[in-house]
Order: C-alpha cells, then structure tokens, then sequence
C-alpha cells in the first residue's frame, strides 16, 4: 500500500477525473493534474472489476503499478496528482513490459523531470 501521502482521496480522484488531462492508450491511461507544487506527487490506481474479474488479478496489476510508481517519484513533477487506469490487456504483460509502457507513457505526456 502507498504511504498516506502519496495517496489520493475520493474528492482528489474526482478533482483529477473532470479537470485532469488524459494521456495513453485502451490498455493504459493516465489522467493528471498538476497541483500545489509544494505537495509530493500522489497516485491512485484503478483497475475496474468489470475488466479484470477476478480480484486477485487486480491486486496483482495494482502491487505492480505501485512498485513502479515508487520508483518514478523522484523523476516525477512535484504536486502531481495522477490517476492510472488500467485495462484487461495488461493482466497479461509482464512486469518488465508495464514497466517499460508506464515510462514511456510518463515521458511522453511530460511528467517526469528527466528519466
């Protein structure tokens, strides 16, 4: 689990879903808004039921977003707030392969520092 201050709440998730702006593909969408640059990146991560079953599987594509993710924050933007949505593909990638997408999709929309 994320540390608390790397969390989104509900009302933050909601703030990012109408005013954030959306990057990616079917498979792997991120939805970002920048925020108080004095605030530390925060991160939510939504893998819908609907898509992926079986709830084992979703704790698994979840853990391995995180994973990522913790690594990523010092190279992310401060006071972002992001929200990462992942579809049924991604259930069958391996971790390298989410890895490498997930940065390649932070590069790309512009919200990493420098990688």
């Amino acid at each position: 689990m994320l540390p608390r201050r790397q969390r989104l709440t509900r009302t933050e998730v909601a703030e990012v879903l109408t005013g954030g702006r959306r990057y990616g593909d079917q498979a792997l969408t991120l939805r970002a808004l920048l925020d108080d640059q004095a605030l530390p990146s925060r991160f939510a991560i939504v893998v819908p039921a609907k898509q992926v079953p079986l709830a084992v599987t979703r704790h698994q594509i979840k853990r391995r977003v995180r994973a990522i993710l913790v690594k990523l924050t010092p190279e992310l933007l401060p006071g972002l707030m992001l929200v990462v949505f992942c579809n049924k593909e991604v259930k069958n990638w391996s971790f390298a392969e989410l890895k490498l997408k997930l940065t390649e999709l932070l590069t790309k929309s512009k919200l990493v520092k420098v990688l």
